[in-house]
């Protein structure tokens, strides 16, 4: 099996607002892992209280 070219959809990121731009999607994405996972752990710990998780 050939190795895949991981550069093959790469483009360079020359123009300053693009960059930011492009930065600025990485931003909201951790931003909404970090509420996800905010909310996934306060409800495993209030079924962890009331004894639904073994």
């Amino acid at each position: 099996m050939p190795t895949p070219d991981l550069q093959a959809d790469h483009m360079k990121l020359e123009d300053t607002r693009v960059t930011r731009r492009y930065f600025g999607e990485f931003e909201k994405i951790d931003q909404h892992l970090t509420k996800a996972m905010a909310i996934m752990d306060a409800e495993y710990r209030s079924d962890f209280t009331a004894g639904m998780v073994a």
